[in-house]
């Protein structure tokens, strides 16, 4: 490793300096520029959340778009990417219900989702 001199300073890259910069907390930055005030209100979380007591107090429903390429097995024939909804129990976190589909999200996908919830295992 080179080492620094009088005459022969060190060189840093751009790079190097980007990944630093990369680096530094951003409330940091601006808990130093403006002030602890400013930066508490901008980058600070307002609230604590939702908080649930019990399980299915809150079930939270999302669509996620499967990173898997379906094939069928007879054909070969590529079927294309599914879309997942899941219902899912805010207080413990467990998977309640769930729909499987190659539509895109749709009132559909939540009704036949939450039909899986609701309906005996």
């Amino acid at each position: 490793m080179q080492q620094p001199d009088a005459f022969n300073p060190l060189r840093v890259s751009r790079e190097t300096v980007r990944q630093i910069a990369l680096g530094v907390d951003r409330y940091q930055i601006m808990r130093s520029r403006w002030g602890r005030s400013v930066a508490d209100a901008k980058r600070k979380p307002r609230s604590a959340g939702v908080v649930t007591t019990r399980p299915l107090e809150r079930v939270e429903l999302d669509h996620f778009l499967c990173d898997v390429h379906l094939v069928c097995h007879r054909t070969g024939v590529p079927l294309g990417r599914p879309w997942l909804t899941l219902a899912v129990d805010h207080y413990s976190g467990m998977v309640v219900g769930y729909h499987l589909s190659f539509a895109p999200p749709s009132a559909a996908s939540v009704l036949a989702c939450l039909r899986h919830a609701i309906l005996p295992k």
